[in-house]
């Protein structure tokens, strides 16, 4: 029985060895030969051999090898055998181990397209297992692992090399060779092949080892032009080779692996600022949501302005990770901005720094409300839903209000990452200077118009007279019984004796992404009043508290749900910080594993064909 691979017939070409560079007087060819049909099958499935010979060496006892006076009569008598026989043709030039697998590899690439004139191999260096990098270019060096993250092959320009292939179509259509060397004879086949329309396949699974430098692998082609070929077209070729956006991607990925081969992660913390807001809380929890997973296989870098570096000590409190200032150094496998890009510039500034990018949207309320959106953010966020590689959001209520906006690409995965509602990730020793020394009710906000404090303010101020109201978010509020503090640079201890200390915790938002104020009163285990909306039906899920969460629509119920929780208070000991063992409340440690699950599944089909599409959409 003969499997399909058995039956398999070895494909058909013909084979011309250039060893015209072959200057050793003591080299016995036919020896040379007799090996090659040995380990190699030179001669194998009826295949013409024809040798370009250096001067002064006889083609005598070669058979069945074919000879000429000529090399470049030798040339073309190759190319119009594999013609006439619809044979592809492998040029191979010095006498260097090439294996015929690899030719035979490259045969059956030979069909991927009609108007694939030649096709060529990746090679790689046979010591060190480095990729040669494609000739006119930055000499970056690629580990040949990594060659698995770029696509399965190039369309180029044509270049020579030590190897390459006439397809069957090109081997037809290829010129008459009038130069009077090799040199120039490759450099009017290949050229004449690309004006033709042919061009060049260059295929980065199939890797041959080659034990030379990069100069004799690549060797430069000759400037000769005849006929009405302007030199301009030789110009145009090697600007159009330099400037190909796949130099870029393995530029890129030639450092995206550490020195112990591991994949460096970008956490992009830039949008974090130098005080303490809803987005630091966030993107310094994800970060300790990170750190607490310890051995992620990941190199990981965090990057945030040196101002919010220093604010928040990142050096000091994350000091298993590399923290970079301002722009990103090198190359990065993947990369996360752990917040929303404000302009098209981020999200271009990322993709050039990663093969994989991804973006973390706490919520769309600026596009909403407008007022606060910089000009262009529409732009951008559409941008975003085609050019990503993942999207996460803070909740399905924030999902489901972008999907609907942007219309996202929906190849795009769109990964929900909850921010911790866990009492051991929020709960925090309040700062004893701060303590209250009467019970009050907390408002909780900032003086954006969707935040409502100062009409609530003035509603429960008027409703309850007598009861202590401190409100978060606004610099003063006229009303005695109302004590302002201004957020953004609160003290940890100062919030937690806050939520420690209050009676109830009121957020009248009307669009919120996540609400931490809600996550936060929860852990504290203390009634917290919220406008109806269905993302508190979410959250809801996530709390083994969920009757503290209560909701109103107009101001009577706002009035008559706080009369209730003051009337139904109870002196409550400060929070203490707890184990969430077993529990629904996801934590940061379970924010941190589902980005990196996300990103895992994107590292594994990354072959840079979307990086690609993006670069030539987002490269200016």
């Amino acid at each position: 029985m003969h499997t399909d691979r058995q039956m398999k017939q070895t494909p058909s070409f013909d084979i011309f060895m250039d060893l015209t560079g072959v200057g050793r007087k003591d080299v016995d060819f036919a020896a040379r030969l007799r090996q090659l049909e040995r380990e190699e099958g030179l001669f194998g499935a009826d295949r013409r051999v024809t040798l370009a010979l250096p001067q002064n060496v006889s083609g005598h006892d070669l058979a069945p090898a074919r000879t000429f006076r000529e090399p470049v009569q030798a040339l073309a008598a190759a190319i119009a055998d594999a013609a006439a026989s619809g044979r592809a043709l492998a040029v191979i030039i010095g006498d260097w181990p090439w294996r015929n697998q690899s030719l035979c590899a490259l045969v059956e690439q030979a069909e991927r397209d009609p108007m694939i004139g030649m096709v060529q191999p990746r090679f790689s260096d046979a010591r060190s297992r480095i990729l040669f990098e494609l000739p006119g270019g930055s000499d970056s060096s690629l580990p040949v692992p990594v060659a698995g993250f770029v696509p399965d092959y190039y369309v180029a320009p044509e270049c020579l090399s030590a190897l390459f292939l006439l397809t069957p179509r090109g081997a037809a259509a290829a010129p008459g060779l009038t130069a009077a060397t090799l040199d120039d004879a490759y450099a009017e086949l290949l050229r004449g092949l690309r004006r033709r329309g042919f061009r060049n396949l260059i295929c980065n699974r199939i890797v041959v080892p080659w034990p030379s430098t990069a100069a004799e692998l690549y060797p430069p082609l000759a400037e000769t032009y005849a006929g009405p070929v302007p030199r301009s077209d030789g110009d145009r070729r090697r600007d159009m080779l330099r400037g190909m956006p796949e130099r870029r991607l393995e530029l890129l990925l030639s450092t995206a692996f550490s020195p112990e081969g591991r994949p460096r992660l970008l956490l992009d913390c830039r949008g974090m600022p130098p005080s303490f807001n809803g987005t630091a809380a966030c993107v310094l929890g994800f970060l300790r949501g990170f750190q607490q997973l310890g051995d992620t296989g990941f190199a990981i870098t965090v990057l945030a302005s040196a101002r919010a570096a220093a604010f928040h000590k990142l050096a000091a409190t994350f000091p298993q990770f590399e923290i970079q200032h301002d722009a990103p150094k090198d190359g990065f496998l993947a990369a996360i901005l752990l917040n929303q890009p404000w302009s098209v510039d981020a999200v271009r500034d990322l993709h050039a720094a990663a093969g994989l990018v991804m973006f973390n949207m706490l919520d769309t309320i600026a596009w909403d409300i407008i007022y606060a959106a910089l000009p262009g953010l529409d732009r951008t966020w559409r941008v975003l839903g085609q050019m990503a590689d993942t999207i996460f959001f803070n909740s399905a209520y924030s999902r489901d209000r972008y999907v609907f906006r942007f219309d996202p690409d929906p190849r795009i995965p769109l990964v929900v990452t909850h921010h911790s509602m866990a009492p051991a990730d929020i709960v925090r020793e309040p700062d004893p200077s701060e303590r209250a020394g009467e019970p009050y009710l907390a408002v909780i906000g900032n003086d954006y118009d969707h935040k409502d404090i100062v009409p609530t303010l003035a509603t429960l101020a008027e409703a309850f007279p007598y009861t202590q109201i401190v409100s978060v978010g606004v610099k003063e509020v006229p009303a005695r019984n109302v004590r302002a503090m201004e957020s953004g640079h609160i003290s940890a201890g100062r919030m937690a004796a806050l939520f420690a200390d209050a009676t109830a915790i009121v957020f009248p938002s009307h669009y919120e992404g996540f609400g931490l104020p809600v996550a936060e009163a929860l852990a504290y285990g203390k009634t917290v009043i919220v406008r109806d909306c269905p993302l508190w039906s979410e959250l809801a899920q996530l709390t083994s508290r969920p009757e503290l969460i209560r909701s109103f629509r107009l101001d009577t119920e706002l009035v008559a749900a706080v009369g209730e929780a003051l009337h139904d208070s109870r002196p409550t000991a400060p929070a203490k910080p707890q184990s969430t063992e077993g529990g629904i409340e996801p934590d940061w440690k379970d924010c941190a594993r589902k980005m990196l699950d996300a990103t895992q599944q994107m590292m594994a089909a990354f072959d840079g064909r979307r990086w690609l599409a993006r670069d030539a959409l987002l490269t200016r």
